[in-house]
């Protein structure tokens, strides 16, 4: 009546795919939480973001608000949060839902990133690369997520 499965115990080594890619996707929502934390860092220390600002809109006489700048990096840091929270959650409920909209949310969160590498205006980039690589952060981990739930999905 209470026989083990074919070799199966529930402390054998076996991993588990489905629990690592809820785990992965945690991963992502707290990755999507350092822009905004990096932004605030910046914005009250080194300035950098103000700087590079600087340098490029004031060769053209352009008024420089570096504050729309960082208000971007947290606007897009706080909706990747909500979005990557709640794909985890959903994971919880329904492991194929999850990974269908975490594959969207992957290749949204993606071109976000490659939006923030090589936006230009006035023949220089926007954004320093290291913002557009710490937006890219979470991409990577929900892209690994959510093979995860796939190869979950599948057994």
């Amino acid at each position: 009546m209470f026989e083990k499965e074919a070799g199966r115990t529930p402390g054998s080594d076996e991993v588990n795919p489905l629990a690592y890619g809820r785990r992965t996707l945690g991963a992502a929502a707290a990755l999507s939480a350092v822009p905004a934390v990096a932004a605030a860092i910046d914005q009250q220390s080194a300035r950098t973001l103000h700087s590079h600002a600087v340098n490029m809109y004031s060769a053209h006489d352009v008024p420089v608000d570096s504050g729309l700048l960082y208000f971007i990096v947290y606007a897009v840091a706080g909706s990747l949060v909500v979005l990557w929270l709640t794909v985890a959650v959903t994971a919880w409920v329904s492991r194929r839902v999850a990974s269908g909209v975490g594959a969207l949310l992957v290749l949204a969160n993606g071109a976000t990133a490659l939006a923030m590498l090589f936006a230009t205006e006035y023949g220089s980039v926007v954004f320093p690369m290291q913002w557009g690589v710490l937006i890219a952060l979470p991409a990577i981990a929900g892209a690994l997520a959510v093979t995860l739930l796939f190869r979950g999905a599948k057994r």
